[in-house]
């Protein structure tokens, strides 16, 4: 009998992995590239929308798991969640903003698969994801967390940012944890990206 995560390998490979079935979507370069993704991120960000496969990357709203089949345990919970209206914190003397990002109910994942997590801050001169400077840290049994640096943001401005749960198996290369931007989140070459967006961030003195 296969093993869950056998079974997940094969639906990512049918998805279009790195080696792409032909029934993948592609997203390819430029403005057209990043509007197909968008539309892809809007639509899995939808209540029980579906996931959907883009360049080798399935994208996924938070505890989704339909890929795998309804019955699959293969899910997460990200806090903040979309929509979410929250705060975080300015360091004394730093200009960044500081947001925790915490998992829990993570289900179907083995012990030495990575996650990471991509931040994009939707400001007039900022469209890019860029990778958190550290990885998410288990803290308790089934919840972990990220403390992750927003730039781009004032005291008692608030501002939008998207955030997204990158998935890497243990056969997957992790990108760089310092200075990796892409305009494309299917760039970063996850297996699979659990996004959140639209949250409302207001800085605020510590």
């Amino acid at each position: 009998m296969l093993g869950l995560w056998t079974v997940l390998f094969l639906i990512l490979a049918g998805c279009g992995g790195s080696g792409s079935s032909g029934f993948d979507v592609v997203a390819g370069s430029g403005s057209s590239g990043f509007d197909l993704e968008q539309l892809v991120i809007a639509r899995v960000s939808s209540v029980d929308a579906p996931c959907e496969p883009l360049e080798g990357t399935t994208f996924c709203g938070p505890n989704d798991s339909s890929f795998l089949g309804e019955n699959s345990p293969f899910s997460m919970d990200v806090k903040p969640q979309s929509g979410s209206d929250i705060s975080c914190v300015i360091p004394t003397g730093l200009e960044v903003c500081e947001l925790a990002v915490g998992l829990s109910y993570l289900r179907g994942f083995q012990p030495n698969t990575a996650f990471l997590l991509a931040v994009r801050y939707k400001g007039p001169f900022s469209s890019s994801w860029e990778i958190a400077s550290s990885r998410f840290a288990s803290s308790v049994s089934d919840q972990w967390g990220v403390v992750v640096p927003i730039r781009g943001l004032s005291t008692g401005a608030a501002g939008k940012v998207d955030l997204a749960v990158l998935v890497y198996t243990s056969t997957t290369t992790t990108p760089p944890l310092s200075g990796t931007v892409n305009a494309l989140l299917s760039d970063f070459k996850a297996d699979v990206a659990f996004v959140v967006t639209d949250i409302t961030v207001t800085p605020k003195a510590p």
